[in-house]
């Protein structure tokens, strides 16, 4: 029974792990597309570095934590709140810090306050997003006892 009762767990955690990454995929490119949208129609093509930069750390932060969940509650469930609060700090810290080096990087006042409001409106989306998609998750999760 507690060998139906893993693998009954493990699918589960291997078809949410496939649908996160189909979520996490539409959604980036929808929120891509606006902004391209609204970069076309606002004639203002300093915001292509900000969206390449915000696309690819988010694809990449997302991508790895589906990776670390995927492996943490496979193999012991019982931490993945512990994952959940370590990965949004983890999330926060290097967010802060690709901002942090774009700022050093960059001299324009302008070019730095583009920057900032396209990485936040992408982090707090994808923030939104993972704490909606795992608060399901887990309250649909089988339970083992």
């Amino acid at each position: 029974m507690l060998n139906y009762m893993e693998q009954l767990n493990r699918d589960y955690i291997n078809k949410a792990a496939r649908k996160y990454i189909k979520y996490v995929l539409l959604l980036l490119v929808g929120i891509t597309l606006l902004a391209f949208i609204y970069m076309n129609i606002s004639c203002t093509p300093q915001l292509l570095q900000p969206i390449i930069i915000s696309l690819i750390y988010s694809a990449t932060v997302s991508l790895l934590f589906i990776l670390i969940w995927k492996t943490v509650v496979n193999n012991s469930h019982e931490y993945a709140v512990q994952l959940y609060l370590g990965f949004t700090a983890t999330r926060f810290i290097t967010a802060i810090l690709v901002i942090l080096a774009y700022f050093l990087l960059e001299n324009i006042l302008r070019a730095r306050l583009l920057f900032a409001i396209t990485f936040c409106s992408y982090y707090l989306i994808m923030l939104i997003f993972d704490t909606i998609f795992f608060i399901k998750t887990e309250s649909q999760f089988p339970s083992t006892k």
